[in-house]
């Protein structure tokens, strides 16, 4: 082999050793989901028959949302209510639903109060908290 093409082999071999992703690095959430439980709902403004939602984000900033608003990541509010706010995620994320329960109140499945998945049109899954459309 003459040195020409053991130097190309060599650079190309070095092109895609550096264009691999890193092994041990998780790959990118496109999905945010690990951030769901980081959200608070902290209760609901209705003015008129508008229910505006009272968020805090996992910075610590404030955020009113309307059903049919869209958070980073994708993530589109499905409905604003008096206990609970529940969200769907972008297409292809998983869990695909999510519901924020109002600070202090008490659920069934996870008596914190934090976030918890929520059941939709007659799926049903696990209870556990954490688990996609469950409980």
């Amino acid at each position: 082999m003459s040195r020409s093409k053991r130097l190309a082999a060599a650079v190309l071999l070095m092109l895609l050793l550096t264009a691999m992703r890193d092994p041990f690095r998780p790959p990118p959430d496109r999905c945010m989901a690990a951030a769901l439980t980081q959200w608070r709902y902290q209760g609901m403004v209705v003015a008129g028959e508008a229910a505006t939602g009272i968020v805090r984000e996992p910075q610590g900033r404030w955020r009113r949302v309307r059903a049919g608003d869209t958070l980073p990541g994708g993530w589109r509010i499905d409905e604003v209510g008096k206990e609970a706010m529940r969200i769907t995620l972008a297409q292809g994320c998983e869990p695909q639903r999510w519901r924020w329960q109002r600070e202090g109140v008490q659920d069934a499945t996870k008596s914190d109060g934090d976030a918890v998945p929520y059941q939709h049109a007659g799926k049903r899954k696990s209870a556990r908290a954490g688990h996609a459309d469950g409980g």
